[in-house]
């Protein structure tokens, strides 16, 4: 069954915003089966992303062919979805907490982060600086070996730190294990729950909250832009998290205006097929004309503000657009929305795995019947370690955060 979700326009909102007597007015955000739904779609986008280039095929379906494979090469896309979304999410439950409490629990709020992303990161720097290693002991990759002292020498305390995505624009002589790099993006999460959520316990009015975000949006753009035309390159602002905060921003943008009974919801919902449109031809448009950002164009400086603004009107068709809510919430996509963190952390050793078991294998089939193979089996082992990750670990930790939620 679906989450209505209802915003309401309170007459109790004061012109400058304050807090009392507000947040008690306004609806409560509930569990929405559709979010895990994006979250299913942002993995599938990410994971095509990685997928092995498209072999070569006939003339008659080639043009498809080469705009299937521009797709998947702005896959990346969808961490700024898994962006958005968590901008949106935390930011909500925190301004619950202080409608419900008229006060924001922070230790508690910080635990209940920690227990859920910890573990499985902690796990997979594990696996990268020592168990990889070991399996690997011959040769420079090994334990011991130079590629190996390098990385720990660079990287093993900055990630340790959730601060490691800092590192690698500079360091990008330092090889990394690409089930290391995908830890980026969770650094740049964590950053953001540490200030976030101080910052909502400071700000407590409509106005000042609006400003700052604004502020944010700004500042992103412009940050941007700077690290761009000191290196040229964009590697400079991808992992760097002011760079991303914009994306983080749009949906706490969105989950503002929906506590404080401001978002046109009537209107969302009457032009929902735009809302939804927009970003698949946004996508498509990037696809067919714009430079991705492994060519170090300028235009990625504004990229990713689109990427921002796009994902969220997605976020509100799905909200407030009965048609996109009921899609994304099919029990498949909400199945595998509920374990995309460790399909996410882990679909890169799937890979890696996959390429390892099937190599000159099954050449019979043809470039495309072993692309085909090589992609299921892929997604196959990914599946497989996320309910491993489940049952072996995070259901435990799950069961702990429980006790924290009030």
């Amino acid at each position: 069954m679906l989450v209505r979700l209802t915003c309401y326009s309170p007459s109790v909102i004061k012109s400058d915003g304050i807090i009392e007597g507000v947040e008690k007015s306004v609806a409560k955000l509930g569990y929405s089966p559709q979010l895990d739904g994006l979250r299913a779609l942002a993995f599938f986008l990410v994971f095509s992303n990685h997928l092995k280039p498209l072999p070569e095929v006939g003339p008659i379906i080639s043009p498809f062919w080469g705009f299937l494979q521009s797709l998947m090469g702005w896959g990346w896309m969808g961490v700024q979805i898994f962006f958005v979304l968590s901008g949106f999410l935390i930011t909500s439950l925190l301004l619950q907490e202080r409608a419900d409490k008229s006060r924001i629990d922070l230790p508690a709020f910080f635990i209940k982060r920690a227990l859920r992303i910890w573990p499985l990161y902690y796990l997979m720097i594990l696996i990268n600086f020592l168990i990889l290693p070991l399996v690997l002991s011959h040769g420079s990759l090994g334990f011991g070996g130079p590629v190996w002292s390098a990385m720990c020498q660079t990287y093993l305390l900055p990630f340790l730190g959730f601060v490691g995505n800092f590192w690698m624009p500079t360091h990008d002589g330092v090889k990394l294990p690409l089930s290391l790099v995908i830890l980026w993006s969770v650094c740049v999460e964590e950053q953001f729950y540490v200030f976030w959520g101080f910052t909502l316990a400071r700000f407590k009015t409509f106005r000042a909250l609006g400003l700052l975000l604004v502020g944010i949006l700004t500042a992103a753009v412009l940050i941007r832009a700077g690290l761009y035309y000191l290196s040229r390159d964009n590697g400079a602002f991808y992992f760097h998290t002011l760079a991303q905060m914009d994306t983080l921003a749009v949906g706490a943008v969105i989950a503002l205006l929906r506590h404080w009974g401001q978002l046109p919801a009537a209107a969302i919902s009457r032009h929902g097929v735009l809302f939804f449109g927009l970003p698949v031809a946004y996508y498509a448009f990037l696809a067919s004309a714009v430079p991705n950002v492994g060519t170090n164009h300028p235009s990625q400086i504004l990229v990713f503000t689109g990427n921002a603004v796009f994902s969220g009107c997605l976020l509100l068709s799905l909200l407030y657009w009965r048609p996109a809510s009921r899609w994304f919430s099919l029990p498949f996509f909400v199945l595998i929305g509920r374990h995309t963190y460790a399909m996410y952390l882990t679909h890169l050793f799937a890979f890696i795995l996959a390429e390892s078991w099937l190599g000159g294998r099954f050449h019979l089939l043809g470039d495309v019947g072993h692309w085909l193979l090589h992609t299921v089996l892929a997604a196959l082992l990914t599946a497989l370690f996320a309910f491993l990750s489940w049952h072996a670990m995070e259901k435990w930790f799950q069961r702990l955060r429980q006790s924290f939620i009030r």
